[in-house]
């Protein structure tokens, strides 16, 4: 017996994107109105689906696949797991990327 194929929904998607942008778990679960283990549930999937076991290669195969389409999202969750330096704007970065903003005080 083979598992359903797991498709990329428009819940799956929304995490990936918060999660691309820095997002902790429980950020995600109180800005979309769902649990921390249903967060959990989705990105377990979502590691699934793109064959991958961390989020840096999730957010990796997210912008191969075009689910995230902005390299600060993905430089966010690189510097967040390998303490990288800040990008200054003059790196190729323009300073009017835009991208979900984490929760403040939460």
């Amino acid at each position: 017996m083979s598992l359903p194929r797991l498709q990329m929904t428009v819940r799956r998607i929304e995490v990936l994107k918060l999660r691309c942008a820095g997002w902790t778990r429980k950020e995600i679960a109180s800005e979309i109105g769902v649990s921390d283990a249903e967060v959990k549930r989705v990105l377990a999937d979502l590691y699934r689906i793109a064959g991958v076991t961390n989020a840096v290669l999730l957010c990796a195969w997210a912008k191969e696949k075009g689910h995230i389409t902005d390299v600060s999202l993905l430089v966010s969750v690189l510097r967040q797991h390998a303490a990288l330096p800040p990008l200054a704007t003059n790196q190729g970065v323009p300073a009017s990327v835009s991208y979900p903003k984490k929760p403040t005080g939460a």
